[in-house]
């Protein structure tokens, strides 16, 4: 799987709890330790995360391969029954059914955008959370998540 975005990026594999613990004591302190979001990431299938300590705000991307889903309609409307997103429609160039689905609150300091892939031969569906801590994404940031998201592939062994 290759992902490519600008600026500065740690990476931590959610396995690794030393790598971990390094990687989240970055964070604001509200966000550092043993959080509900990392605890519900982790139960979703999340595999790696990223964090750009230095972005405004800091923000981090998880990858998370939800193990029942495999496999399954690879069309968007099988990508939206399947996950029960209602996001946007994002060009893939690769031909993969993607979505996107942009979460804020006015109650919460965590501004969420979170992408749905699925594999035009399996089906196998990859979601990629982004995170911002303590603020919202601008405008351009959610267009580089889109340019990413539009060129992510991996290849299904």
């Amino acid at each position: 799987m290759q992902f490519a975005l600008p600026g500065e990026w740690r990476k931590a594999d959610l396995d690794d709890p030393a790598a971990l613990a390094a990687l989240t004591g970055l964070l604001p302190d509200e966000q550092q330790g043993s959080t509900p979001w990392l605890e519900s990431i982790r139960a979703a299938g999340a595999q790696t995360l990223l964090l750009s300590i230095r972005a405004t705000p800091p923000s981090a991307i998880v990858f998370i391969w939800p193990p029942e889903e495999a496999d399954g309609d690879p069309s968007v409307e099988g990508l939206r029954r399947r996950l029960g997103l209602e996001g946007e429609v994002i060009t893939h160039h690769d031909g993969y059914a993607t979505l996107r689905q942009h979460q804020t609150a006015e109650s919460s300091p965590v501004d969420v955008v979170t992408y749905a892939l699925a594999h035009p031969d399996s089906g196998r569906v990859l979601v990629v959370r982004c995170m911002a801590f303590d603020g919202r994404f601008e405008e351009f940031k959610i267009e580089d998540f889109d340019l990413a998201a539009s060129d992510l592939a991996w290849e299904e062994l």
